[in-house]
């Protein structure tokens, strides 16, 4: 259970903004919500966070996740669990920050301007939420890393054209959600592998077009 949070969300003050080392990393924080403000990057702070657990900075203005300089070392993030920075206007996530979050459970990223989704690391992600955008691909690699611990996935409402197999490969899915894209065929029934399957939303889709 988080018990170590800071709320920062509505009119109040920004003060996570002034969080730099050796204060953030000496700090016990394992929560902190910066939804509905004006951001248009994170607070840099907050890489230095080493016990942060979740973060949620939904509904701001990103249109990059952190603005880091080239002089700036950092090793937090390590013990993220879930990140929710939905509502916001990311075109791209990066791939330095995203393949250092080694205990992501839950990753929201929906409704954004994303047209891809970063290439798949080694973490522990459960739940992708990713709606929204205008994604045209999946990368080929989804069910290298995440084949059996993926359960819930939400592509919605993007630009994919096909569906790879890679997707039906993944073992552990529970929840797949493709509705609103522009799909015209499944994969080859040989290629279905995902037995616990028990929610699959194709529709507002092509397909028999």
């Amino acid at each position: 259970m988080y018990q170590k949070q800071l709320l920062i969300s509505c009119e109040d003050t920004l003060h996570i903004l002034s969080l730099k080392p050796p204060l953030s990393n000496g700090s016990r924080l394992q929560v902190v919500n910066l939804s509905q403000n004006q951001l248009k990057s994170l607070p840099t702070g907050l890489l230095h966070l080493i016990h942060l657990q979740k973060l949620c900075a939904a509904n701001n203005h990103l249109s990059t996740l952190f603005d880091i300089p080239a002089t700036v070392n950092w090793i937090g993030l390590r013990k993220l669990e879930e990140l929710d920075v939905s509502g916001n206007c990311l075109i791209s996530l990066l791939t330095s920050v995203m393949h250092s979050l080694k205990s992501l459970h839950c990753l929201d990223v929906s409704r954004n301007k994303l047209n891809a989704f970063p290439d798949p690391w080694a973490c522990p992600l459960k739940n992708c939420k990713a709606s929204s955008n205008v994604i045209e691909n999946l990368p080929n690699t989804i069910s290298i890393f995440w084949r059996t611990q993926l359960q819930e996935v939400d592509f919605s409402d993007n630009c994919l054209k096909e569906l790879p197999s890679y997707i039906f490969e993944l073992e552990a899915i529970v929840s797949l959600k493709l509705c609103g894209n522009l799909i015209e065929t499944l994969p080859a029934p040989n290629k279905w592998k995902c037995s616990k399957l028990k929610t699959l939303d194709l529709s507002r889709n092509q397909l028999g077009r």
